[in-house]
């Protein structure tokens, strides 16, 4: 289907990070709702774009049966690049990871959910590979795939597991919440059931596991599935069961 492009409501009434301590990290940037109305369960930046001087900022959704790609822009806003439709109606997407296809140096965007089908999208053209039904197909660009399991491996059920801290995370009682850390372990951020998202400094939960700030908006109301941090953690952008996505900036110091 052709690209759509679409910018999401830019503004700041009814926005506020309340915080425990110090100065907002984040200030809302924008708002945009797809217009399928069902819950969007995933979030996914690009992390093979350039973080050079004028970096790109590319995320994609998943919900319904689609994907939709859009575009961070300067302004604050979200543009929608693409948008691809599942053929089947009874299919619901979960997930969506980003890959790079170094060969044709292209990106490629794996999505699957409730129909047990991966598929991998071409965003150039938003042609699409997928494996047969609740199979998992594995595609490589290079070099013999490994399929085996060495069968020292296959009874293990891995070490015990340490619980290092737990964080408190009011009003979320509903299993299929993901959070996300940004690329230098220094942030956490995770939602709840009423919209808000809490932001923890992991180099700081030796003191305290109050978050150091809340992302709270007017228009976020319903759970948040997913968040997600850019490549350089300048933006946040989360998903609700609303069909809704919203954007934090991180203010400039």
């Amino acid at each position: 289907m052709p690209p759509k492009k679409r910018k999401g409501r830019k503004g700041s009434k009814g926005g506020g990070g309340s915080v425990s301590s110090g100065q907002p990290k984040y200030r809302f940037a924008s708002a945009h709702k797809e217009d399928h109305g069902k819950p969007l369960f995933g979030v996914s930046f690009n992390p093979y774009l350039s973080q050079g001087e004028s970096p790109q900022y590319i995320c994609a959704t998943v919900g319904s049966n689609r994907a939709s790609i859009y575009e961070c822009l300067e302004d604050g806003t979200l543009q929608l690049l693409q948008a691809y439709v599942d053929e089947n109606p009874d299919e619901v997407y979960y997930s969506a990871a980003w890959t790079h296809d170094q060969a044709n140096d292209r990106a490629l965007l794996a999505v699957a959910g409730y129909l047990g089908l991966i598929r991998l999208v071409r965003t150039d053209t938003f042609s699409n590979s997928r494996s047969t039904e609740s199979e998992i197909a594995l595609w490589t660009f290079g070099g013999e795939p490994r399929l085996d399991l060495p069968e020292e491996r296959r009874e293990y059920f891995g070490d015990p597991i340490t619980i290092v801290r737990r964080l408190p995370l009011d009003n979320c009682n509903i299993w299929f919440v993901k959070f996300d850390v940004e690329a230098t372990f220094t942030f956490l951020a995770a939602g709840n059931q009423a919209g808000k998202v809490f932001l923890w400094d992991m180099t700081t939960l030796t003191k305290s596991t109050a978050p150091i700030q809340v992302l709270q908006h007017s228009r976020a109301t319903r759970a948040v599935r997913q968040v997600a941090f850019s490549a350089d953690a300048a933006i946040i952008v989360y998903v609700c069961d609303d069909g809704s996505i919203h954007r934090w900036d991180r203010i400039k110091s």
